[in-house]
C-alpha cells in the first residue's frame, strides 16, 4: 500500500512485513493487508548476516526473512527472524564472532517477576538451575523484512537472559503475561554453517550508515577525525578531547566529554591500528582502555586492548607487567558447593580475588558504550596458569577465560622491538603503558649494599658485647623499616618496569 511494490510472506508464522523500498510496515489480517505507516531503517553495522542468509540448525535448514534492531542504554543489537524449512520460526543473534539461536518455547507460567531479577540471580527451571546474566529494557529503533508480531518505533522489549553451561534461555515479558519463553544456545561459526553473507567489502563500506547515505566521520565534540575502523564499532572514545561519541545514529552524538587526556595513547604498549597475528588470526588493535581498583593509586592500574579479527573479538590485558589473553566463553560455569570455586566445561577454577573495577581512562572504538568512571565487580578463579574472569554490574554478567601470554610472543607477533618499551622509559613501560612516574614507588630508596653494611655493622656491635642482641636486632628492624617506605619524592627507576 505504501509505494506498489511488491511484500512477499515467506514465513506462515509472520505477522507483518517491512517493505524495502518505502518502510511501510504492512500488516497480515486473514485474507487482507493493512498499512500501519512506517518504520525507521535499521542502521548497517558490522554483522555480516543479511535477509536471505541461510544455515543449519540441529539438522535444520533456515533463512533469515526478517530483522528488528534494538537500542538499550550500552549499545544496540540485531535480532534475525529464522523460518525453518518445516515451518518453525526462531530467531539469531551475532555478537563478537559468537552466534545465539533460540526457539519459542511459548508462555512460561512459573517465570520470576522481571523486576525481582538481577544479575548472577538462579532461577530453577525444568530441574536446572539458571543463572542470569543480562535484565533490560530495549526500544526497537528500525525493522526489516518479515516479523512474527507487530512492532513499530518505540516498541519496547523488557528481556531477561539465563545461562546454564552452553545453553541459553530468554524470558520475554513485552507484551504477554505470563512471559513467552526461548531456548536455545551459543555457537561458534563452524557449528552453524552460514550461506549467503555479505561481503568483508560491503560490511567496511556501509557499516554505520543508512542505505543510501554516507556520514561524516568526525567527533561532534571538537572536530577531530574519528575514521579509524569506525564500520566495526558502535561507540568511539575520541583520542583527542575523551569525548564518548555514540555512532549508532544516522548522527554522531556525544554522550559524555571528559577532559583531554593528552599522552594516554601515546604511553600504550600498542597504538591504535596495530596488527598482528595472534591464535592463527590477524587482529587488529582497535580501543584501549585503563582500569583500577576505585581509589587505588596509578601503579596499580592496568590495560586492556581490544582487538578485532572479522567478527572475533579479544582482550589483552596487562596486570602486574603481566599479560594475558582473555575472550568470551560460550559456556557458563557452575558453582562447586564443596569448593570455593566454579566447574568450567568438567575443570575446576579455584577462586583467587574478588574487586570492583574503574574505567579510568580509554581511547578507540568499542562494542558497547564505555564511560570513563564504569565501574563492575570483577571475580577472578584460576586454574594453573589459566584463569576465568566474572563480571557483573547492575544490568549484565559476563564470563571470559584466559591464558598467558608473554611480551616476547607479542612483540614478535606485532613486529615491536623485543623486550624494549615501545616509548621511552620517561613517556611509559611497553609491558603495561601506564606512565612509572605517575605512581609512588613499591620499594624503598635504600639500596641492596647499603643493607648489608648496616646489618653487618650491628651484627658488629652485638659480637664486640657493645649491645644485646635483642637490641640490636630491634634498632635495625626499625631503622630499615623506615628507609624502606615509599615516599612521593621517591619514583620509579624505569628499569624496574623492563
Amino acid at each position: 500500500p505504501g509505494c506498489g511494490a511488491t511484500a512477499a510472506f515467506r514465513s506462515p508464522a509472520s505477522v507483518m512485513v517491512v517493505c524495502q523500498y518505502c518502510q511501510s510496515v504492512i500488516a497480515k489480517d486473514a485474507e487482507s493487508v493493512k498499512d500501519l505507516g512506517k518504520i525507521s531503517q535499521v542502521i548497517e553495522d558490522f554483522s555480516p548476516i543479511q535477509i536471505g542468509t541461510s544455515g543449519k540448525f540441529e539438522s535444520r535448514q533456515f533463512t533469515v526473512v526478517g530483522r528488528i534492531q534494538l537500542r538499550y542504554e550500552r549499545g544496540v543489537w540485531n535480532e534475525w527472524y529464522l523460518y525453518f524449512d518445516d515451518g518453525e520460526p526462531g530467531w539469531l543473534s551475532d555478537s563478537g564472532g559468537r552466534y545465539l539461536v533460540t526457539l519459542p518455547q511459548g508462555p512460561c507460567a512459573s517465570a520470576p517477576a522481571l523486576d525481582s531479577l538481577a544479575p548472577l540471580h538462579t532461577w530453577e527451571h525444568a530441574g536446572r538451575g539458571w543463572v542470569a546474566t543480562d535484565i533490560r529494557e530495549a526500544k526497537c529503533t528500525g525493522g526489516q523484512g518479515e516479523l512474527p508480531f507487530r512492532v513499530g518505533d518505540g516498541w519496547i522489549a523488557r528481556v531477561a537472559d539465563f545461562r546454564a553451561e552452553g545453553d541459553f534461555l530468554t524470558l520475554d515479558f513485552s507484551e504477554s503475561s505470563p512471559p513467552q519463553l526461548y531456548q536455545g544456545r551459543f555457537l561458534v561459526d563452524s557449528e552453524l554453517p552460514l550461506q549467503n553473507l555479505r561481503a568483508v567489502d560491503e560490511i567496511v563500506g556501509t557499516a554505520n550508515t543508512y542505505k543510501g547515505k554516507v556520514q561524516a566521520l568526525e567527533c561532534p565534540s571538537c572536530g577531530g577525525a574519528l575514521s579509524f575502523r569506525m564500520g566495526l564499532a558502535t561507540h568511539v572514545v575520541c583520542g583527542s578531547c575523551q569525548a564518548s561519541v555514540d555512532c549508532t545514529s544516522d548522527q554522531s552524538i556525544v554522550l559524555k566529554a571528559a577532559d583531554r587526556l593528552a599522552g594516554f595513547e601515546r604511553n600504550g604498549a600498542f597504538r591504535l591500528g596495530d596488527k598482528g597475528a595472534l591464535q592463527g588470526r590477524e587482529y587488529e588493535v582497535i580501543g584501549f582502555m585503563q582500569r583500577g581498583v576505585p581509589g587505588a593509586p596509578m601503579h596499580e592500574h592496568w590495560m586492556e586492548y581490544l582487538l578485532l579479527s572479522g567478527e572475533s573479538l579479544l582482550w589483552l590485558v596487562c596486570a602486574e607487567e603481566k599479560w594475558r589473553i582473555y575472550q568470551p566463553s560460550t559456556l557458563w560455569p557452575s558453582m562447586t558447593p564443596m569448593l570455593k570455586g566454579v566447574n568450567l566445561g568438567g575443570q575446576i577454577y579455584d577462586f583467587n580475588e574478588a574487586y570492583r573495577a574503574q574505567v579510568v581512562h580509554a581511547v578507540g572504538a568499542f562494542n558497547w558504550r564505555v564511560h570513563v568512571g564504569d565501574e563492575c565487580n570483577v571475580t577472578e578463579y584460576w586454574r594453573g596458569n589459566n584463569s576465568l574472569s566474572l563480571e557483573d554490574d547492575a544490568c549484565e554478567a559476563s564470563c571470559s577465560v584466559g591464558s598467558p601470554v608473554s611480551w616476547r610472543e607479542l612483540s614478535a607477533a606485532f613486529g615491536l622491538a623485543k623486550g624494549t618499551p615501545k616509548t621511552s622509559p620517561s613517556q611509559g613501560s611497553a609491558h603495561s603503558g601506564v606512565t612509572w612516574d605517575q605512581g609512588l614507588k613499591k620499594r624503598g630508596a635504600l639500596p641492596s649494599w647499603a643493607s648489608s653494611l648496616f646489618l653487618g655493622f650491628t651484627f658488629l656491635m652485638w659480637v664486640s658485647g657493645q649491645t644485646s642482641l635483642g637490641r640490636a636486632l630491634g634498632v635495625s628492624t626499625f631503622v630499615l623499616t623506615l628507609l624502606w617506605l615509599p615516599y612521593p619524592w621517591m619514583s620509579d627507576s624505569p628499569d624496574d618496569d623492563i
